[in-house]
């Protein structure tokens, strides 16, 4: 399910922004916890924002 931020846009789950990027659960794990991809927990579940995903992957190019 995709939610929508009225500021930013969509709203990923953690299995979709794995999707998008093709990466593997550990990979993620990783990004997450060196912080490279942010993320939002409502529960137990994990939630990034694209917008902020996109800026993530901007800032890697670099």
């Amino acid at each position: 399910m995709i939610r929508h931020d009225a500021k930013t846009g969509e709203i990923l789950t953690a299995k979709q922004v794995m999707k998008i990027l093709d990466i593997s659960r550990n990979t993620f794990d990783r990004l997450r916890k060196e912080r490279v991809i942010k993320v939002y927990r409502l529960g137990r579940k994990l939630y990034c924002k694209h917008s902020e995903l996109l800026q993530a992957l901007e800032s890697q190019e670099e």
